[in-house]
């Protein structure tokens, strides 16, 4: 029988550390980020990629020569490239996309040297695997051409991404939490002379903790201590933490999945995506008429794996890059056209932050009354772009 003091105790003690930690955060001017401000934290080329590949390129505006790219190097334990000759080009294009013979796309980052050895590297923040992606890298110079899949925690590529591709053998794994990190704390410390660099680093550093919910050294060991002091308890509360999350999670979802149903079953078929326990957890919406053709409609995200940054959005989904096909142009391949819900009772709309939820939770009927919301916009929505939905359809057809 689980000790109740001791889960309390445990309670306790982590929110008076989590608001130390706030509180020091604020006072030495951390919440101030740039990147934040210009809503950059999640573009992955424009941010990520464009970020780091500037880090990376010898010739960049940092003027720094190989001094960053060696420190990478160094951190994801690769000697593959000769330093000296190294050139860096973000979304680089190795042919056009062909799946069936695994070849093609454009890579996020790419780094090639005078041997023309290349480190190819695939950038995931919140887009989905491509189909074929990793193997059709990989075919890319078999042999002289190493290939790192990219993403916040670590994850493996999806099954339709690496096929039967071996990850450390075929393909290498490393995450912003990890190597990211550890990369950008180096750089930081080896520009200490030079303030507006590392300032510069600094902040996309500080947006790269908050993205994978990282804390300093002192804080996060002062945590740990206190949850195996209380190492019962501590699993007691995330085991039931994310049951009850993911429940919560699904009981929205799906009561929003019925009420769409009930004003839109007519003419389109309403379909449950993926669950909230999956890193992506949504709502299909498909116009009948249209049957199974690759654009459609989605209600997006009620995943427990969702960061604070990620909230609920409608717009025209476009699995495996079916847009080019349709002749649009857009930032996200695969949402070319969206609309966030952004805010509800003056509350920005997240399942994943804390204050969301508990001004859901403690308030009798805001559960409901968000439902309701959320259902209004995608149904408000969807009727209003179905003309546009049909007009992308029909070109394509016609073309």
């Amino acid at each position: 029988m689980i000790d109740l003091f001791q889960v309390e105790k445990l309670l306790k003690e982590s929110a008076r550390q989590l608001d130390e930690m706030k509180a020091e955060t604020l006072n030495n001017g951390e919440a101030f980020n740039l990147f934040t401000i210009l809503k950059l934290e999640r573009k992955e080329n424009k941010t990520h990629s464009g970020f780091i590949c500037e880090l990376l390129n010898p010739r960049g505006s940092h003027h720094k020569g190989t001094l960053f790219l060696k420190l990478f190097l160094e951190t994801i334990h690769s000697d593959h490239l000769d330093m000296d000759s190294v050139s860096t080009k973000p979304e680089y294009h190795i042919g056009a996309r062909n799946d069936e013979t695994k070849s093609g796309g454009r890579i996020d980052i790419y780094l090639w040297d005078k041997n023309n050895k290349s480190i190819s590297i695939e950038n995931k923040i919140d887009a989905y695997d491509q189909n074929f992606q990793i193997e059709r890298y990989v075919n890319h110079q078999p042999h002289i051409n190493k290939v790192f899949y990219l993403n916040l925690f670590g994850a493996n590529p999806s099954v339709s991404s690496a096929g039967q591709l071996v990850a450390g053998k075929d393909f290498f794994i490393i995450s912003y939490k990890n190597e990211i990190l550890a990369w950008l704390e180096k750089c930081c410390n080896s520009v200490s002379d030079l303030p507006i660099i590392r300032e510069n680093i600094r902040q996309y550093l500080l947006l790269i903790k908050k993205l994978t919910y990282s804390m300093d050294k002192k804080h996060e060991t002062s945590l740990l201590k206190t949850m195996l002091e209380n190492n019962e308890a501590a699993s007691f509360v995330a085991i039931n933490y994310f049951t009850y999350k993911a429940n919560f999670n699904e009981s929205i979802r799906n009561e929003v999945y019925n009420q769409v149903s009930r004003q839109l079953g007519s003419l389109y078929n309403v379909e449950r995506g993926q669950a909230a326990t999956k890193e992506y957890a949504q709502i299909w919406i498909k116009l009948k008429e249209k049957g199974n053709l690759p654009l459609y409609f989605g209600l997006e995200n009620f995943s427990i794996h969702s960061t604070e940054n990620t909230g609920i959005y409608v717009g025209i989904y476009s699995p495996e890059g079916a847009a080019k096909k349709y002749n649009i142009n857009a930032e996200y391949e695969n949402w070319p056209f969206y609309t966030d819900c952004l805010s509800f009772d003056g509350q920005l709309v997240n399942l994943s932050h804390s204050e969301f939820l508990k001004f859901i939770l403690s308030n009798e009927g805001v559960k409901e009354r968000f439902i309701s919301y959320l259902v209004d916009e995608t149904v408000t929505y969807i009727r209003s772009e179905t003309p546009h939905l049909l007009t992308y359809l029909s070109s394509a057809n016609n073309a």
